[in-house]
């Protein structure tokens, strides 16, 4: 969120990205815009922490943010739905497809 907020308003300078990336990115705020606060704590949970292969677990996501398992699964299901996670090994590793 950080660096598309700094491409969006002219801050960064990116040299491979057109106006149509930029507005890519602008779009991309938007979407996060609309997410509720607990779906924005989990995807940024999964883009910080989801480096390796397998990506994060919802157990252990569930457990670092101190949320019920349902509420993280929820989460879950709703940001891949909508492109921003992906499953990996299996339906409880998830990766970020921002990182």
């Amino acid at each position: 969120r950080f660096w598309l907020e700094k491409v969006v308003r002219g801050e960064c300078e990116v040299k491979h990205l057109n106006d149509e990336g930029i507005a890519e990115a602008a779009e991309l705020l938007r979407e996060l815009d609309k997410m509720t606060s607990l779906r924005k704590r989990v995807l940024d949970y999964y883009t910080e922490n989801g480096a390796g292969d397998e990506g994060c677990n919802v157990n252990v996501v569930a457990a670092s943010l101190g949320l019920d398992i349902g509420q993280v699964k929820a989460a879950v299901e709703f940001l891949s739905s909508e492109g921003h996670l992906y499953s990996t090994i299996d339906e409880d590793h998830h990766k970020s497809t921002y990182e």
